[in-house]
């Protein structure tokens, strides 16, 4: 049985996105920069059918892996990390893999073929069967019991501190949203049939799903506190930065709002001139009319008021708008491609802004090689064609262009900033 036929199912989303850069593997259509948003199917889909078109090719090539290729690439980079691993017979390096969890079963397997490609030849059937029942890579091969991997998994997690309690945990996990993912987790961890299988599971899970598998499996193993706090720590640091970026789409809403004001501020300016004309004139007239001093001098005083009150919210508006200037620094390296620029996108992004022609006429001269090292960021909608689209898009992609398509001048800014940072 070939290994596209099992090799696949070994893998996380994790280990399938380093595969695909490692291998030059894309999905058409997207550009390699994409692949983490597509599934984990289509993934190993695409890392299946690269495998089964390297059997009995003779070298690799695009989309193409062949497995000896993929295995000693692989171990090549495990061996120089662990270069005590060439020193070792097949069993002393089965007994130090099954010590060491910090190794993907993948690269287990490339480390067994390249030093010991004859037992790698005679387990390969065993290897494949673990892998169709999800058992741990190497189950049945090693001299350890399940006892031996349950304590190393616990002795390797074991610190002392004052850790939250499991319902802390779980009130957590709730709090983010996830109490859907963590019941299926459970679910999961019901269905393993022994505690090493749970264990080896739980290990190879990314940060969030191995949190909510050992939270399960603290109230029968305290010693997995130490483990369980720190995975809870870096979840945690995970959801503030979520919480800033959150912040950063806010400070450009408000950058908006800013714009908004200045409109604002304006017609008020225009209204401070109109009072202030109006403020005059009363006051000749209370010279005049002595009379009525007292009610013009109220008139006065309520006119002052709202003078003042305009002139806090000008002070406030030019700090706004100062703000707003602040967020959207200077990036000589930058060209907005646009036919429909209004004013204030004209007025925030001065002496960037370019029409759709001057891209056409430097990509027909040649010369737009020498703007390679700008950063293009082009208004999709300038190009109605859109096969004159997708010919700038492929001549960028394959030219080793950056560039970033908006559709919105918030879209714009947003991209225009992220990109600064």
């Amino acid at each position: 049985m070939h290994e596209s036929e099992w090799l696949p199912w070994l893998l996380t989303k994790a280990d399938m996105l380093r595969i695909c850069i490692d291998f030059n593997l894309s999905i058409d259509g997207f550009r390699k920069s994409s692949l983490s948003k597509r599934s984990d199917e289509l993934l190993r889909s695409l890392i299946t059918d690269a495998m089964k078109k390297g059997i009995g090719a003779k070298r690799s090539g695009r989309g193409k892996i062949l497995i000896p290729t993929f295995y000693t690439q692989i171990s090549e980079r495990i061996l120089k990390e662990h270069p005590q691993f060439g020193n070792l017979i097949f069993e002393e390096l089965i007994s130090q893999f099954e010590m060491d969890c910090n190794l993907r079963p993948y690269e287990k397997l490339s480390v067994i073929y390249e030093l010991h490609k004859g037992k790698y030849t005679e387990y390969v059937e065993k290897f494949s069967t673990n892998a169709k029942e999800k058992n741990e890579i190497l189950y049945g091969i090693s001299m350890f019991t399940d006892e031996d991997i349950v304590e190393r998994a616990i002795h390797q997690l074991q610190n002392e501190t004052n850790y939250p309690t499991v319902e802390e945990y779980i009130e957590f996990i709730n709090s983010c949203g996830q109490q859907e993912h963590w019941e299926k987790i459970m679910n999961a961890l019901q269905e393993k049939k022994s505690e090493r299988i749970k264990f080896t599971w739980a290990m190879g899970l990314p940060q969030t799903e191995r949190l909510m598998a050992l939270v399960g499996l603290l109230p029968e193993y305290k010693h997995l506190e130490p483990m369980v706090y720190l995975l809870y720590t870096k979840e945690k640091e995970m959801r503030n930065q979520v919480i800033l970026d959150q912040t950063m789409q806010e400070v450009a809403t408000a950058s908006e709002t800013a714009q908004q004001l200045t409109i604002k501020l304006n017609h008020m300016r225009k209204d401070n001139e109109r009072l202030t004309q109006e403020l005059i004139k009363i006051k000749n007239e209370v010279s005049q009319l002595n009379g009525k001093v007292v009610n013009y001098e109220n008139i006065v005083k309520e006119k002052e008021d709202i003078l003042r009150e305009v002139k806090d919210m000008s002070a406030k508006s030019e700090d706004l708008n100062s703000l707003f200037f602040e967020l959207i620094p200077t990036f000589r390296d930058a060209i907005i491609v646009t036919d429909r620029a209004d004013k204030r996108i004209k007025e925030l992004f001065s002496n960037r802004i370019y029409p759709k022609q001057f891209l056409l006429r430097e990509k027909k001269n040649g010369t737009i090689a020498n703007l390679k090292s700008k950063v293009w960021f082009i208004d999709r909608s300038t190009f109605s064609n859109t096969r004159e689209w997708v010919e700038i898009k492929n001549y960028f992609n394959q030219n080793g262009f950056q560039y970033d398509e908006y559709s919105d001048y918030i879209q714009l800014i947003k991209q225009y900033i992220s990109l600064y940072n």
